[in-house]
């Protein structure tokens, strides 16, 4: 079953994703918790909140990012651009 966003209710309004680590993070949140559409600015919490799909979106992460991420990082980065930030700077050389 996909969810649709319409029936989010509280999301925010839809914004694409911008950059490639957004689009790749999109999608795996789209797949993760079986979505339609994500937004950059979609709060997990709002969205999901579930501690097992956290737990899988994080594998992936690592998985197609090469970057091991804690999960309590998504209390204070909770929306696909704030992650991505995050990613991005653990990815950046030096």
């Amino acid at each position: 079953m996909v969810l649709h966003r319409s029936d989010m209710g509280d999301a925010p309004a839809y914004e694409p994703p911008r950059s490639d680590t957004e689009r790749q993070l999109a999608e795996i949140w789209q797949e993760s918790i079986g979505i339609d559409s994500v937004g950059r600015n979609d709060d997990f919490f709002l969205v999901c909140g579930s501690s097992l799909v956290a737990a899988i979106i994080f594998a992936k992460i690592q998985e197609r990012f090469g970057v091991k991420l804690p999960l309590s990082l998504l209390v204070s980065c909770p929306s696909v651009a704030q992650l991505a930030l995050r990613i991005d700077d653990r990815r950046a050389p030096g």
